[in-house]
């Protein structure tokens, strides 16, 4: 489900060149009646929706092309790769004769259509022989495994890929990967064996993370990845998916270990989001900044990071009348060895670099597609920012972020978005990411109302998306005829997958309403994945956190007399971020603390019952 705002008057737009070749059918869907800039339209061919390769057909006969093959090209418009591709390929007029002639050349939105991406991805991969070569097919126990030997599993894959020097999971080019670092704070919040290895991790990739180039040290926010293994040379792309996950990240970093950095490093993406990202009046998140840019003002010619980087001559005439500030830079950043510059004196440098920056650079371009699984994690971000720092604002941006996916969902029937030229019904991450964020909305809140949506959505989510044979997600709905194969996901990458964050919004409705049995669907799912989670947990560590979350969840009543807003963060104060906790109010006068059917009571005064639940967690 996605929005898109009108792109009047916005320094990030740019207009990107026509593909060179005339026959390029650009399938996507116009989400809105505005303007849309992504991917690079095609000036000879009018634009269709995405119904499906067979139902493009139809077109295609009358273009005389059914004996052509079709050339299907999935990208993305702030991808560097995908310009490059552009540029070196479909503007390339003597490889556009040849594509004319042979194919009908297809342009898909990746992130408008997710679905598709994933079924062609699929074909590509089972027709290579990369998996499964024999094409036997996979059995599956179905039964579940015990939450703490998978969890170790797939602890010690990390664990083992984890660079010691560097931080991170992985050789370049290096993601953050915050669903790694998700598992290893709830290990934390455990109380698990290996715990401190686990901290050990999540420092030194955090502190990597924030001091490297994948870090805006000027405008703020993080870069889509690292092309070295250092963290050092970003891919220069912001999403906003990195935003919302990482400050979950660098929240909960700050509540286990109370590092100054990654508080600034969360009031820092904030800051960016809200600045570059946000919807000025409605409160919506927009979807990422291009990686490219133009070079100057007034100039045609792209360069990845022209935004970003900077030349020596640059940093010195910037700095011309301050040498005390053009050494401060120099030490901080690495053009000369050794220094110590306070923070008071960066703060000025960076300030000067950011405004030489906003007033001399085109800025890159702004996908304007609102999507709202994104801001689901956007909110979820903020909610944890929120508790983490002790900041009512974000709570309340992160209220506003909700209020706006409300207003622009449609009412009647809560899978599409209003305003929409060609409507693309929402997909199961859609469903699931903004559930959690609807859920943790009410954590920080006990508004019902968040509780409530939660429980319409999720039966909406199961009418959709849910496998009445054999269980688990389905990643597209059962009406959509455009896609051939409905596929599960499993595998948790940039973005965690449905299926991991449902079983997790599963067991936690389950918490509020018992008589629905929401659970049943997490367990159903669990049993669907098993076999990847006994031989392959490492592929989803959301999920294997699902498991645990599963397992050991735990309940706090907290009496409907008692709860005051500074109360209630007391509570979330206390209580781990990331841990297992479903929070609940109740008409009971006493505080409640359960966990696998036994509870203790903690009382009626809330004085006493904070203190013993900070005991219980001080043990």
């Amino acid at each position: 489900m996605l929005f898109q705002r009108s792109i009047d008057n916005n320094p990030h737009d740019q207009a990107l060149n026509p593909f060179s070749y005339e026959q390029c059918l650009l399938l996507r869907v116009k989400r809105t009646t505005f303007s849309a800039r992504n991917p690079p339209t095609c000036s000879n061919m009018p634009i269709i929706p995405w119904i499906g390769i067979l139902g493009v057909m139809k077109p295609l006969k009358k273009r005389k092309n059914k004996d052509k093959m079709i050339f299907l090209s999935v990208g993305y418009s702030t991808c560097h790769w995908c310009h490059v591709m552009e540029r070196e390929s479909f503007e390339n007029e003597d490889i556009a004769e040849i594509m004319n002639e042979l194919f009908v050349n297809i342009k898909v939105d990746r992130e408008e259509r997710p679905d598709v991406d994933q079924v062609y991805m699929s074909f590509v991969t089972a027709t290579s022989g990369s998996e499964t070569t024999e094409k036997s097919a996979i059995t599956c126990s179905r039964k579940i495994p015990t939450s703490d030997a998978t969890s170790l599993k797939c602890f010690s894959v990390l664990n083992h890929s984890w660079d010691p020097q560097y931080g991170g999971f992985s050789r370049a080019p290096k993601f953050p990967q915050p669903v790694n670092l998700n598992l290893l704070f709830f290990l934390i919040a455990d109380g698990s064996d290996y715990s401190d290895r686990a901290i050990q991790m999540i420092r030194k990739t955090l502190d990597s993370m924030a001091e490297g180039g994948i870090w805006d040290h000027i405008s703020k926010g993080f870069a889509r990845y690292s092309t070295d293994a250092e963290w050092h040379v970003p891919h220069f792309e912001k999403m906003l998916y990195d935003q919302g996950q990482l400050l979950v990240s660098y929240a909960q970093g700050y509540s286990v270990t109370k590092d100054i950095k990654y508080k600034r490093i969360v009031e820092d993406t904030i800051e960016y989001a809200m600045r570059d990202l946000q919807h000025s009046l409605s409160g919506g998140f927009y979807s990422g900044e291009d990686a490219d840019s133009k070079i100057e003002h007034g100039s045609d010619e792209k360069r990845e990071g022209a935004f970003c980087t900077w030349t020596y001559d640059e940093i010195k005439s910037i700095f011309k009348d301050r040498p005390d500030l053009f050494d401060a830079c120099s030490e901080t950043y690495d053009f000369k060895d050794g220094g110590n510059t306070s923070s008071d004196i960066l703060a000025e440098v960076n300030d000067m670099m950011y405004k030489f920056r906003r007033e001399n650079r085109p800025m890159p371009h702004l996908d304007d597609k609102v999507i709202s699984a994104w801001n689901g994690l956007m909110i979820s971000g903020l909610c944890y920012s929120g508790i983490a720092l002790n900041n009512s604002n974000y709570i309340d941006e992160a209220i506003r972020t909700g209020e706006f996916i409300l207003k622009y969902w449609n009412a009647d029937n809560h899978d599409e978005i209003i305003e929409a030229e060609h409507p693309i019904s929402g997909f199961i991450e859609d469903y699931a990411f903004v559930i959690k964020s609807f859920l943790d909305l009410y954590d920080v809140t006990f508004d019902e109302k968040w509780l409530n949506i939660s429980k319409e959505l999720q039966l909406s989510q199961d009418r959709l998306f849910w496998d009445e044979i054999d269980g688990g997600y389905f990643s597209s709905r059962s009406d959509d005829s455009s896609i051939i194969v409905r596929m599960k996901n499993s595998s948790d990458g940039a973005e965690p997958c449905g299926n991991s964050i449902s079983v997790c919004n599963c067991v936690r409705l389950n918490g509020y309403f018992p008589e629905w049995n929401p659970v049943d669907k997490a367990q159903k799912t669990l049993e669907y994945f098993s076999e990847m989670l006994n031989k392959h947990p490492a592929v989803a560590p959301e999920m294997s956190r699902s498991l645990l979350f599963y397992d050991k969840h735990i309940s706090l009543q907290i009496p409907e007399i008692t709860i005051r807003k500074d109360m209630l963060m007391n509570v979330l104060q206390i209580i781990p971020l990331g841990s297992p906790f479903i929070l609940k109010e109740t008409k009971d006068e006493k505080f409640t603390f359960c966990y696998k059917g036994t509870c203790q009571d903690l009382g009626s005064n809330d004085g006493d019952a904070l203190r013993k639940l900070d005991e219980y967690f001080s043990l």
